[in-house]
């Protein structure tokens, strides 16, 4: 009888861990999908543009502490080269470009502080501005894309060629700026930086691994 209730009372500490970690996993990968989706959407709306330019996805680059910065989207026109940092979060967003955290405020109440998404892609554009000089001196563009499915409560920021809007807007605001800009890169330029930068699209598992790892020593306690 004894020898049973052990084997039960294993059984059951199993099967809980295994549920746990599955409940855990199946979230990451939700989590995956969902992002995938919002840079998606984006990727969409800058297909759409009249504006001809390259656009590149998914970048590892590296920064100068040794690390690396993954960036969502580039685009590179004419005009200069947009870097997107696209966020598919639900409920409110309250947010200022001085404030190292910015919150999510979901249905009941609860509150999500998350690292402040202009601070995250001025990193990535330091990191572009650093790799691709002197081939390309000119002007970086700071735009952060949010989920249609959340509302921009109260954001503020000051910045030049910053811009923080949600994903229904995106495609209004990118063409209102590119008619406002003048052409400061050729086609053949463009094609340069391009190929240049589609170097680090296709990057290794272990450098993958370390970025994570690498974000998560960083973000620790957030």
């Amino acid at each position: 009888m004894l020898v049973v209730l052990i084997i039960a009372i294993l059984f059951i500490l199993y099967f809980s861990s295994w549920s746990s970690h599955t409940r855990h996993a199946s979230s990451k990968h939700r989590e995956q999908i969902i992002g995938a989706d919002g840079e998606r959407e984006a990727f969409d709306t800058l297909l759409e543009l009249k504006e001809p330019g390259r656009i590149l996805t998914n970048l590892y680059l590296p920064t100068q502490n040794g690390s690396t910065t993954e960036v969502d989207l580039i685009w590179i026109c004419k005009r200069g080269i947009f870097v997107l940092e696209v966020k598919h979060f639900s409920g409110w967003i309250f947010g200022n470009e001085r404030n190292q955290h910015w919150t999510q405020v979901l249905k009941g109440g609860r509150k999500n502080r998350f690292y402040n998404p202009i601070w995250q892609n001025k990193a990535h554009i330091a990191a572009l501005r650093s790799l691709l000089y002197p081939t390309f001196m000119g002007k970086y563009f700071n735009v952060v894309v949010f989920s249609d499915h959340c509302t921009l409560k109260d954001v503020s920021y000051h910045s030049d060629r910053t811009m923080v809007v949600q994903q229904e807007e995106l495609a209004d605001y990118l063409c209102m700026m590119v008619d406002s800009l003048p052409s400061i890169i050729s086609e053949q330029r463009i094609d340069a930086i391009a190929s240049l930068l589609m170097q680090y699209k296709d990057t290794p598992q272990q450098v993958h691994h370390d970025h994570i790892q690498s974000i998560n020593q960083r973000y620790k306690g957030y």
